[in-house]
C-alpha cells in the first residue's frame, strides 16, 4: 500500500493551525491543556518543524503559550483578558453594525438580512446548541459582509476566535442561545431600519452580556481552584 504524498512544509503549518483553532473553537482542547509536540507529530503524521512554527504562529495570536521546560499550552483566559477582548469587540463590532445599517439599501442586502431574520426567528425556540454556533457565526459574518470593511473584518473574526475557545464548552446553554438568538433578532432589525445607532447599542449590549457571563465563569473556576487547594 503506498502513502499519499506529502503536502509542503507551509500546507503542513497552516493546516495544523487550523485544525488546532478548530479544535478550540469546538472544546476539542481544554483551557492549561498541553499540547504535547510528539503528540501533535503523530496525530498530523509530520516532523516536529511544522509542528513547532505552528505552535508558535498560534502564540502569536494569542492561543497558545510557550514557556521554558513545559512547551506549549492552551492559553487560559483571565478576568483582564475577558474585559480587553470586549472592550476592544464592542468598539469593532458595534461599528461593523452601524455600517451595516449605513450600506442596508446597497445591493440584496436588505434582502439577505430579512432572509437571516426569519431563520433567526427559528433559534429563539432551539434546544441546538451546537448547531446554533454556526448559525450565529453566519449572522455575524454577514453583518460584516454587509458592513463592508475587509480590515474590519479580519480583525473582529481574529478577535471572534479568542472568544469561541472560552464560550462554547463552558457559557453555551440552551438559555444562552435562545437569549442571543432574540438578540440578534433585535440586532438585524435594527440594522434593517437603518438606524445606525440602534444597531451599534444593541451590538455592544449583547456582547457585554456575554462578557459578564464569560467574568461570573471565570470567578467561579478560581473559587474552586482555591478551594481544591485547601489542605484537607
Amino acid at each position: 500500500m503506498t502513502s499519499s504524498p506529502r503536502v509542503s512544509a507551509p500546507s503542513q503549518v497552516t493546516h495544523i493551525v487550523e485544525a488546532i483553532r478548530d479544535g478550540l473553537r469546538w472544546g476539542g482542547y481544554s483551557p492549561g491543556q498541553r499540547l504535547i509536540e510528539a503528540d501533535l507529530t503523530r496525530k498530523f503524521d509530520v516532523s516536529r518543524g511544522p509542528v513547532r512554527e505552528a505552535l508558535g504562529r498560534l502564540q502569536v495570536e494569542g492561543l497558545v503559550e510557550i514557556t521554558p521546560h513545559r512547551g506549549a499550552s492552551v492559553r487560559q483566559m483571565t478576568s483582564r483578558d475577558v474585559e480587553e477582548l470586549m472592550v476592544v469587540r464592542q468598539m469593532l463590532e458595534g461599528q461593523a453594525a452601524r455600517l451595516a445599517a449605513l450600506n442596508i439599501d446597497q445591493s440584496d442586502n436588505r434582502e439577505n438580512l430579512k432572509r437571516a431574520t426569519r431563520e433567526l426567528k427559528q433559534w429563539t425556540r432551539t434546544k441546538d446548541v451546537v448547531g446554533y454556533v454556526e448559525a450565529n457565526d453566519a449572522v455575524h459574518g454577514l453583518i460584516l459582509e454587509v458592513a463592508g470593511n475587509r480590515l474590519l473584518t479580519r480583525m473582529v473574526r481574529e478577535l471572534r476566535q479568542h472568544a469561541f475557545r472560552l464560550l462554547f464548552a463552558d457559557i453555551l446553554s440552551v438559555q444562552h442561545v435562545r437569549q442571543s438568538a432574540l438578540d440578534n433578532v433585535q440586532l438585524l432589525q435594527a440594522i434593517l431600519e437603518g438606524d445606525a445607532t440602534k444597531a451599534e447599542s444593541v451590538m455592544r449590549r449583547q456582547l457585554q452580556r456575554t462578557a459578564d457571563e464569560a467574568l461570573t465563569l471565570i470567578q467561579a473556576r478560581s473559587v474552586a481552584g482555591r478551594r481544591r487547594a485547601r489542605p484537607a
